[in-house]
Parts: C-alpha cells; sequence; structure tokens
C-alpha cells in the first residue's frame, strides 16, 4: 500500500510539472518573446521545479524496489495522470480510445500492486 501511494504521488507531481511544462512552451510559442518569454513564465519555472521533484522520487523508488514491479506501475500510472491532467488543464479531447486506454491501463497497474 505504501508503495501505491508513492507512486501516486510521483505520478501526479510529474504529471503537474509536465502540464505546467507544455502550458508555458505553448504560451511561449504564441507570443514572440523567445526565450526571454520562456524564462519569465513562471509556469516553466514550477513546472521544471515540480518535474525534477519527480526525478528525484522516481530514484527513491528505483532504490527500494523491484524495477519489473515499479516501472510499469509508475509508466501507467504517470500515462493516466498526464492524460486526466491533459484533459483538465490543457483541453484536450477525451475520446472513446483514450478512455479505454487508461482505464486498460489502471487495470493493469492494479494487477501489478495486487499480485506484489
Amino acid at each position: 500500500m505504501k508503495l501505491f501511494c508513492y507512486l501516486a504521488i510521483y505520478a501526479i507531481i510529474s504529471a503537474l510539472g509536465l502540464a505546467l511544462l507544455k502550458m508555458a512552451l505553448s504560451a511561449n510559442a504564441e507570443g514572440n518573446a523567445g526565450m526571454f518569454g520562456l524564462i519569465c513564465d513562471w509556469r516553466f519555472f514550477v513546472g521544471f521545479f515540480l518535474y525534477g521533484t519527480g526525478f528525484v522520487m522516481w530514484m527513491f523508488l528505483l532504490q527500494r524496489h523491484d524495477l519489473t514491479l515499479v516501472f510499469p506501475m509508475a509508466a501507467g500510472s504517470l500515462f493516466v495522470a498526464v492524460g486526466v491532467l491533459g484533459i483538465f488543464l490543457l483541453n484536450e479531447q477525451l475520446t472513446i480510445g483514450r478512455v479505454a486506454g487508461m482505464a486498460v491501463i489502471l487495470v493493469g497497474v492494479s494487477l501489478l500492486a495486487w499480485n506484489s
């Protein structure tokens, strides 16, 4: 159960960092401020910090758990978290295929957690 909680925190922090980086990069692409515009965007720094924090958590998870267990669970959790945040924060489309894919991934992550 502890592993599942750490993975959920890892996925949320990393996905939020990615979403903020995407927002900053997209806003910078729309304007013509160049690198200065990106450097001045708070979303870039907060996203970079959160994604870096997720990387530190990933190292923590790798140090304490089997790679064959933690990698598929982390990848699946991160995929679902990015999908959900993409829909709500980035206004990306929610399709039946995406929902089905996320559901299948969640079933796989649940099976891995159940068997560990």
